[in-house]
């Protein structure tokens, strides 16, 4: 399609501009798509390609096919070129359809105006598992209420096809022009817990995004750092020129200056974010902290990156709109003097990167695009190869040095946390969009993740939200015959019988503790095993087994399944935590033959997703277990279905866990299920 502009030459924007911009724009997005197949080609044929067509199309035997109307979908400015009937006929080669030059009719009325890609794809930050996050642009005012939610209907279809079938993780955000526009981003807003974030969107937007097809951002056509004056310029031309160039460009609105407000609201917002995988967002914190300490004297990244590409001569020097934000972090954490801080985030990017550098890299004269870039920056930032081999073998680091790059993630998380605390108080409130109900929300997730407390079961600092659960795992228990003291301990794989467990040579225990409890505790808060992990048990001399540990694992994590504070409902955290959930367990590493009640370990967790456990005697048991279903008083949500009582095997009523309930009932009259 040709993307020329027929309009009239004015002072601050001319015809040669316009239309030297829209086509700089366009040879950039091609270059995009031609990096991301480079990278993964299977998975971008159909993400760049084949998506898009499902998208046009509402065909009975395709993907995506809505049956309740016929002409759902179809995008403005779809080509029909060679190339595209080539790759749909080589996905669908049973579709005999495809033949029929009828298929090849325009809808008679498209839906979407422009599909665009936003985030990583085509960059150096692109892997095998990055998702695709679609901006599917609509004109609300064309459609009605029912078209818009049968357009719906086929992009959930859509995400469960390519899920299902390709191992693609894909989003579609049905999103209006005229909001877009406006900054109101509907649901990619809601995320970010009521805080205002339009603004940053749109640059988030137009610095990532790959147009696909349908109409092109106007933006893209107005010169860098181009004035209010000149945008609207620009739209007063189209708007006098011929309905085929109007019908090229789409306005998505300019973009003006970002408000200090809403790069403090969405740092703090993405330590929320970061909490689980911090390795994936502190570099967009650091673009944004960046940010805020130099918004009055440097251009928007997307303009920076706007310009760089105007500027370029050849595809072959298009900049990479992730790199370009790393070199822009760098250099701001740099200018502080911040090294650690420097170095943490180059190797945070050379592991989100995925690209393994070897020493022949180094001397290749033709790499890919990837490892053009990533060498590079090994030779800029002066690392030698036992340090690049070192992160290359990040996948099988021992467990300790994995959760030594996670406390430094997260005391980076922490430190800047402080930072933008300090800024907020010396920031007018006016100037700052983030409520008061808002930075509470997120100071008590904070809270609930770093905050240490008696017999609270501490969250293990995971740098990959991939490096659990772990594929195996050995129990052990020693007895300290001098001291008559017993450890449990969990170790890293598959321990050979006659391993030092009490020197640990190889440092493989991950927990050890003198309560076993204790230890099976942490395994369910953290998720270090699932289904798939090989448990194993270093024999010894003890009175449980390996088959009682994993029906007790089994009984805690459908007790109290997995709530990541992230998903932690926002009006629990701005009340008090209360306990939801008790779970009692008796005599667990005792004999069967023990009659007496000789230990108790109790489990519970609140409404803020904390876990806990302690362990008291026999004597003072039932007291415990009541005084902590009756601490919250009227507020209390404990029934019959959140306290459950157990003892070994638990496959039929002991008499020890029988003599606890009866006693139980009596003080605080409650009914308990005995299986």
């Amino acid at each position: 399609m040709n993307h020329m502009v027929d309009m009239k030459k004015n002072p601050s924007i001319t015809l040669t501009d316009l239309n030297k911009n829209i086509q700089k724009y366009i040879l950039f997005t091609k270059e995009r798509v031609k990096r991301s197949i480079e990278i993964s080609k299977s998975k971008s044929l159909v993400a760049l390609k084949i998506i898009p067509f499902l998208l046009h199309i509402n065909r009975h035997n395709f993907p995506g096919f809505v049956s309740r109307r016929e002409d759902v979908g179809g995008m403005v400015l779809f080509s029909w070129d060679q190339d595209t009937r080539r790759e749909i006929r080589d996905f669908f080669p049973a579709h005999y359809v495809l033949d029929d030059p009828k298929f090849y009719a325009a809808p008679r009325k498209p839906m979407i105006e422009s599909l665009q890609l936003i985030g990583s794809i085509g960059t150096v930050a692109q892997t095998e598992k990055s998702d695709f996050d679609y901006w599917v642009c609509i004109d609300k005012s064309k459609l009605s209420v029912a078209d818009i939610a049968l357009l719906e209907e086929k992009c959930r279809l859509l995400e469960q096809w390519v899920a299902d079938t390709r191992n693609i993780e894909a989003h579609f955000f049905v999103e209006d022009v005229e909001n877009i526009r406006n900054n109101r981003f509907g649901k990619l807003d809601k995320e970010r817990a009521g805080t205002s974030q339009g603004n940053i969107l749109k640059e988030e937007f137009y610095r990532t995004a790959v147009w696909l097809v349908g109409r092109i951002p106007l933006w893209w056509a107005v010169p860098a750092g181009a004035s209010i004056d000149d945008y609207d310029k620009a739209i007063e031309l189209l708007s006098n020129s011929t309905q085929t160039v109007q019908s090229t460009f789409i306005d998505m609105g300019r973009m003006g200056k970002v408000p200090l407000k809403e790069f403090i609201g969405a740092a703090l917002w993405q330590i929320n974010k970061a909490l689980y995988s911090p390795y994936k967002s502190v570099l967009k914190m650091g673009l944004l902290e960046g940010f805020i300490n130099t918004a009055n004297h440097l251009e928007l990244p997307c303009e920076e990156l706007k310009r760089l590409v105007l500027e370029s001569t050849i595809p072959e020097d298009f900049p990479d709109p992730y790199m370009l934000m790393v070199d822009r972090i760098i250099a701001y954490y740099s200018e502080l003097g911040l090294d650690t801080v420097v170095d943490l985030l180059r190797e945070c990017f050379y592991i989100k990167a995925q690209t393994k550098i070897t020493l022949g890299d180094l001397h290749d004269p033709r790499p890919d695009f990837k490892k053009k870039i990533m060498v590079s920056c090994v030779r800029k930032w002066k690392w030698d190869m036992g340090h690049v081999d070192r992160l290359n073998s990040y996948e099988e680091w021992r467990f300790d040095r994995v959760l030594e790059l996670g406390e430094m993630l997260h005391n980076y998380l922490r430190e800047t946390y402080i930072r933008l605390k300090d800024h907020l108080k010396k920031t007018e409130s006016n100037e700052v969009m983030i409520s008061d109900t808002d930075l509470a929300i997120l100071g008590r997730r904070l809270w609930t993740f770093y905050s240490r407390s008696p017999d609270k079961v501490e969250i293990l600092k995971n740098p990959f939200e991939d490096a659990l659960p772990l594929e195996s795992l050995s129990f052990y228990s020693h007895l300290d015959r001098l001291a008559n003291k017993r450890t449990w301990g969990i170790l890293l794989g598959r321990v050979p019988n006659n391993y030092d467990c009490v020197a640990d040579p190889k440092g493989l225990i991950l927990r050890k503790s003198g309560s076993l409890l204790e230890v099976l505790s942490w395994m369910v808060h953290n998720r270090v095993f699932d289904k798939t992990t090989s448990l194993n048990f270093i024999p010894t001399s003890v009175p449980v087994s390996l088959a009682d540990i994993q029906w007790l694992l089994s009984e805690l994590v459908s007790f109290f399944p997995q709530i990541k504070i992230s998903d932690i409902d926002n009006q629990a955290l701005l009340n008090e935590p209360i306990i939801s959930s008790i779970y009692v367990m008796l005599n667990f590493t005792q004999a069967e033959w023990v009659k007496k009640l000789t230990e108790v370990g109790i489990f519970y967790r609140n409404t803020w997703s904390e876990l806990f456990f302690m362990e008291v005697s026999p004597e003072r048991a039932v007291d415990q277990v009541m005084a902590l279903i009756n601490r919250d008083g009227q507020k209390s949500i404990l029934n019959r279905e959140k306290v459950r009582i157990n003892s070994l095997k638990g496959f039929y009523p002991t008499k020890v866990r029988h003599d606890f309930m009866v006693q139980l009932k009596k003080k605080i009259g409650l009914k308990f299920n005995l299986f």
